[in-house]
């Protein structure tokens, strides 16, 4: 009887807690929808973050992919080999910022990291263009 009853009051926590985290998402989307300079901005600086990783892990990959080549047989600047050398190497700054900064680990942080990775291995291609990285330019 008490497990049953337990059960029911973890699913009442539950919902209620996916139901203000649905409420929190859907009122930061209002807010930006109402204030596109706002939304215009935090774009600016999201693209300036990207620029400014890719120039680093750029500079960090050509560094070492001799060695990477010579040793491993690994042409880390293209294909697959990339997308997971940027994902590690974001891994990595995450976790020696957190370490000299000591904070706690936590799994946003690390997912924040493994996020921002991703989108700097995928995004790669587009950022060396000349038009460079375009975000946010058809929600204007």
């Amino acid at each position: 009887m008490l497990g049953m009853l337990l059960g029911m009051l973890e699913h009442a926590m539950v919902g209620t807690c996916l139901a203000s985290l649905s409420l929190v998402l859907f009122s930061l989307a209002g807010l930006l929808r109402f204030f596109p300079h706002l939304l215009s901005f935090l774009m600016r600086c999201l693209r300036g973050v990207l620029i400014l990783s890719f120039r680093l892990y750029h500079l960090v990959l050509t560094y070492l992919e001799p060695w990477l080549r010579g040793s491993l047989g690994i042409e880390v600047l293209s294909g697959h080999s990339r997308l997971i050398a940027c994902v590690l190497l974001s891994l990595t700054i995450c976790a020696l910022i957190l370490i000299l900064a000591d904070f706690h680990w936590s799994v946003w942080i690390l997912l924040i990291s493994l996020i921002h990775g991703l989108s700097i291995g995928l995004a790669w291609d587009e950022i060396e263009k000349p038009g460079g990285l375009q975000l946010g330019v058809k929600i204007q």
